[in-house]
């Protein structure tokens, strides 16, 4: 794989390989790999020894099938290349060989995205998730009663509406809004905030998402409405609510969201959000747009969503 892999580098990535060259990589790419298959069948059979031991032999035997295939690979017959001729190649990052070659067949291609190519990140962290899903039943959180879910819709206003131009499913959240008094008069907690908000998230992927042909790719374009916001907006229970769910969708949906718009934003809110991004992903903060009341809010939200799908009260 490595051998392919230096082969695929250098042909997508320097530019220099002609189709005579490429016909001699179709050709030749594998026959490093002969001797030591060979080798492997045949001495196996004739001596009486752990099989492991023969790696340093077939090494041995390899070395000279792999120079007479660089040789070729790199000598078409029509020019000669000195060592000071050959371009300079960057390195190459995991994450470009993981576009070229396709993600490993058990992690989802969201995740060594959302790690940035670290293949073994990426594993850890599925794995974290589908760990995480079991403990909490979220694969069966739409089966379950939700007694609380008008309660909640009426004390905490967020919803669906539209899509964007890329057919992401569009989010409002009026995060600044929550009618906390109420929600403690119907005795509503932080962690069934938190539950519905699970629930809610899933029904948006599961449900609204149902006919996407690619639904683990599913994205949402999301819209946090901050008008009327002020510094006891950032303590209490609306901020331990938003830190919580900002905490799950990191861990457990990762490379969900297509954007992320925080609209009618005041002017010091940026000194907060310089203060708040450090403990966000960078995938994430380069998804975020910080938008001033009036025309700035409607201008940026076009930017993802056409005018026709943008609620009126934007614009």
């Amino acid at each position: 794989y490595i051998y392919i892999y230096i082969h695929i580098y250098i042909h997508t990535h320097t530019h220099t390989m002609s189709s005579t060259k490429m016909n001699h990589l179709n050709s030749y790419s594998l026959l490093p790999l002969l001797p030591c298959i060979l080798s492997y069948c045949l001495l196996y059979k004739m001596v009486d020894v752990n099989i492991l031991s023969l790696t340093p032999l077939t090494i041995l035997m390899s070395l000279p099938f792999t120079i007479i295939s660089f040789i070729i690979l790199y000598d078409d017959g029509t020019t000669s290349t000195t060592i000071k001729e050959m371009p300079t190649l960057r390195p190459v990052r995991l994450i470009e060989l993981y576009k070229l070659c396709g993600p490993p067949v058990d992690v989802p291609e969201r995740y060594v995205v959302g790690c940035m190519g670290d293949l073994r990140e990426a594993k850890r962290r599925h794995a974290k998730t589908i760990k995480w899903r079991k403990e909490e039943e979220i694969d069966d959180i739409l089966k379950k009663p939700h007694p609380k879910l008008q309660k909640i819709k009426e004390r905490y206003p967020h919803y669906y509406s539209g899509r964007s131009k890329q057919g992401s499913i569009v989010y409002y959240e009026e995060c600044c809004n929550i009618d906390v008094p109420g929600l403690e008069a119907d005795n509503t907690t932080v962690d069934d905030l938190v539950w519905h908000y699970l629930w809610s998230t899933e029904f948006c992927f599961n449900v609204l998402n149902s006919s996407d042909p690619s639904p683990d790719l599913t994205k949402t374009v999301t819209v946090f409405d901050v008008s009327g916001v002020g510094l006891s907006a950032l303590t209490g229970v609306v901020m331990d609510f938003m830190k919580r769910t900002t905490a799950l969708m990191q861990d457990h949906y990762p490379e969900r969201s297509e954007a992320i718009y925080v609209v009618n934003a005041p002017k010091w809110f940026l000194a907060v959000w310089a203060v708040v991004k450090v403990f966000i992903n960078e995938n994430t903060q380069r998804k975020v747009r910080i938008l001033a009341p009036g025309r700035k809010t409607l201008e940026g939200l076009m930017e993802r969503v056409e005018i026709g799908q943008i609620l009126e009260k934007y614009g």
